[in-house]
Parts: structure tokens; C-alpha cells; sequence
């Protein structure tokens, strides 16, 4: 009984030790395909108050008040890495498999391919986009589009156990009423649990205002916002599978004869699936 008693313990402890530490990096491998899907939704509210003249004047130009926007946006994309060459680079082809927006889909067309490039254990960088007869500035901003993808998703790598945290600081600029409103976006991560080859990071992010760009003050502008969400990171592939996150942001701006809140309520899910080649 003793030599079975014995190694059963010592199952049962590791089972219960489990692991407590990852190393966090969020990198593209060589040979290998990542299949990507990006939804979103942004609901966008816009109230006047003011004069009662100057609601007649909203009324007389058709202007709802308070008038409310809905947007829904899905984007299935497949990223197919190549070898790895002496320079410690591959080659990366981004292809877009569907878009539901008709818009984006009209200067983005289903089957488009973008070309790059990247360092292991870095982002890529996108340098030329395969569509034919469209306007080279229009290209231009979708290649620019695409590569804020990857941006969201750049991570500094760590080392972290359960209970850690780190934070990210991005800069954003939102126009409201003929201003620019100058926020910084502080977002904070902290590793929850690990389940088998699953990792969970818990998203808090703040906007904090710094300000407007104009130096005129008959324009008094405030704004704040924030959310919760959460990442599912692959430990093994060193990618995630899943990062989603919920957003409210509020904005006020305040003229002499009038008040404009502009709040808006968002939802971003973006997943990933990986298989090598």
C-alpha cells in the first residue's frame, strides 16, 4: 500500500501546485497561419442644450435631438507567415476572407492581399497592398488601417505571475464641435489565472484628458471614458485567441449658447485561430 500511497500524493500535489507563471509575448511565428476575426459594434449618442432659440435653429435644419448612430463592423482575415530567412525575417500576406461593411469593402474588396514583413518576435510592418486601379492615397490609408491592427495588439513581453499587472499608455485625439480632444488612453493588464495552455488577462482602461489643441476658451471641452474586457493568451503559440473589451466614453463641450454631450458606447471582440504549416 505504502508505494501506491506514496506516488499518489505527489500526483495530487502537482495537480493542485499547477503553474503560476507565463511569459507573456505577443509575437507572429514563422510558418503559420493565423485565421482573425474582428467585430465591433459603437453606438453614438449626441445631445444639444441650449437656447430656445437655439433649438429652433436644430429643428429648422432637420437636426434630431438628441440624434443616435449604431455600427456594426465584422472583419474575417487570414495572416500566412513564410520561412524564416537568415536575417532573422520572414515574409508575411494578409488577406481579407470578408468584410460586412459596404463601405470599407468597397476600397477594401474581399480578396484583397496585403505584403510585409517582420522580425521575430516583433510586429509586422505592411509595405504594399494588392489592389488594382485605386487611387494611391486611398491605398495608402487602408494600408495605414490595417497596420493600426497590429498595433493594438503590441505588447512589451513580461514575465508574470498570478496577480501581476502592467499598464499601456497610447495617445487619442477625438473632434468634437470644431475642437480636438486630447485624451491619453491608460490601459491596464493583470494575469487572473492560468488553465492548461490558457492564460487570462483582465483589461481595465481609463481615458484621461489632457486638453484641446486650440487655445480659444470660449470653448470649455471635458471628457473621460473607460472599460473592462479581458485576453485568452495561447501560451504555447505566444499569440491570443481572444481579446475582447467594452468601452463607454463621454465628451462635453460647452459654447455660450449651447452644450454639446457626445457619448458613445463600444464593443470589440477580436479572435484568433492557429495552426503551423
Amino acid at each position: 500500500m505504502k508505494r501506491l500511497f506514496t506516488p499518489f500524493i505527489l500526483l495530487t500535489l502537482s495537480a493542485c501546485t499547477g503553474q503560476k507563471q507565463i511569459d507573456f509575448k505577443v509575437l507572429l511565428k514563422p510558418e503559420t497561419i493565423y485565421d482573425r476575426t474582428n467585430a465591433q459594434t459603437i453606438e453614438t449618442v449626441t445631445t444639444y442644450s441650449g437656447s430656445q432659440d437655439f433649438s429652433e435653429r436644430l429643428k429648422a435644419m432637420g437636426v434630431s435631438n438628441p440624434s443616435k448612430k449604431n455600427k456594426s463592423t465584422r472583419v474575417e482575415m487570414t495572416l500566412s507567415t513564410g520561412k524564416l530567412n537568415s536575417d532573422n525575417h520572414f515574409p508575411l500576406i494578409m488577406k481579407i476572407v470578408d468584410i460586412s461593411d459596404t463601405i470599407t469593402k468597397k476600397y477594401l474588396p474581399v480578396g484583397t492581399s496585403l505584403y510585409g514583413s517582420c522580425t521575430f518576435g516583433n510586429m509586422p510592418v505592411l509595405d504594399s497592398i494588392g489592389i488594382n486601379g485605386t487611387d494611391s492615397e486611398i491605398k495608402a490609408t487602408m494600408l495605414k488601417a490595417m497596420q493600426n491592427l497590429f498595433s493594438q495588439i503590441s505588447f512589451p513581453e513580461k514575465v508574470l505571475q498570478i496577480g501581476d499587472t502592467f499598464s499601456k499608455a497610447l495617445p487619442f485625439t477625438m473632434p468634437i464641435a470644431g475642437r480636438t480632444l486630447n485624451m491619453d488612453i491608460i490601459t491596464v493588464y493583470k494575469l487572473s489565472s492560468i488553465n492548461g495552455n490558457i492564460a487570462t488577462l483582465d483589461i481595465t482602461q481609463n481615458y484621461t484628458m489632457k486638453g484641446t489643441s486650440e487655445t480659444d476658451t470660449t470653448y470649455a471641452t471635458t471628457g473621460s471614458g473607460g472599460g473592462k474586457g479581458q485576453i485568452l493568451y495561447d501560451i504555447n503559440n505566444n499569440y491570443y485567441t481572444k481579446y475582447q473589451i467594452d468601452l463607454t466614453m463621454k465628451a462635453i463641450a460647452k459654447r455660450k449658447d449651447y452644450t454639446l454631450i457626445f457619448s458613445t458606447k463600444s464593443a470589440l471582440t477580436q479572435t484568433s485561430s492557429i495552426v503551423s504549416k
